[in-house]
């Protein structure tokens, strides 16, 4: 179950072998959306992913996630707490990368983080039965000092500049 707006509606929770459960000692459910039902969840998914989209300097839009969802190249993955509130939203992409298949955290957004961050391990198991070797995000300072309390290890800093007309 999931509020949107003042409606609470039933989220479709079969899709590609994605989960739902119950993250250990905390009070939040993590279930995958199926590109179908993305639009009972996308107002307030947009909104949390917003701010993250935003710090991108312009790799992508909001709605280039919402295409690459319907076109299930990326996965979505909500947080709800008990009230059916979403309080996260993480986006993933399953890429191969030479030797590794890597389950990439392409956005991750939300309120209470340290609250949150165990719904990773249901990820982890989704994406080990998408044949991922591996787990990665691209992260602030802050977040990535954080996930190491999941297993994360800091592996090598991505820089750039802008060389031409951003749009």
């Amino acid at each position: 179950m999931a509020l949107i707006g003042n409606q609470t509606v039933q989220v479709e929770r079969v899709y590609g072998g994605m989960m739902e459960t119950q993250v250990a000692g905390s009070s939040f459910n993590v279930t995958g959306i199926p590109p179908w039902d993305l639009q009972m969840v996308w107002p307030q998914v947009g909104e949390l992913l917003a701010g993250a989209v935003a710090r991108n300097y312009g790799e992508m839009t909001l709605q280039d996630v919402v295409n690459r969802i319907l076109q299930q190249k990326y996965h979505l993955w909500v947080a709800f707490n008990e009230e059916g509130l979403i309080q996260a939203a993480a986006v993933v992409e399953v890429r191969q990368k030479n030797r590794l298949r890597v389950g990439h955290y392409v956005l991750v957004a939300g309120w209470n983080i340290t609250k949150w961050m165990g719904c990773d391990e249901l990820i982890v198991e989704w994406a080990k039965e998408q044949g991922c070797d591996f787990m990665q995000a691209f992260t602030r300072p802050g977040v990535t000092k954080k996930a190491k309390a999941l297993g994360y290890k800091h592996m090598y800093d991505v820089i750039g500049k802008p060389i031409g007309v951003l749009h």
